[in-house]
């Protein structure tokens, strides 16, 4: 399995539907949007969160109060 970084890095080359497709395989479902740049940073917050077993404690202490969390998601996702 490739590690984060190179996670992260292949999704700079995606086009639209793969981007979507990774999306969904990330969060088991559709995305709100189709715009590239939110796709990728949604996708690779999603890898890092699972890889690293949840948000990291960095964020938690320095990013929070700088964040802006209206994207975050307030409940989990749907299952199929």
């Amino acid at each position: 399995m490739p590690d984060l970084k190179e996670q992260i890095e292949k999704l700079e080359e995606m086009t639209g539907p793969e981007l979507k497709a990774a999306y969904m395989a990330v969060f088991k479902e559709r995305p709100h949007s189709h715009r590239h740049q939110w796709l990728k940073n949604r996708i690779a917050w999603g890898i890092q969160a699972k890889t690293e077993k949840g948000i990291s404690k960095r964020f938690i202490k320095h990013g929070l109060e700088n964040a802006d969390l209206s994207e975050l998601r307030a409940t989990a996702p749907r299952t199929t």
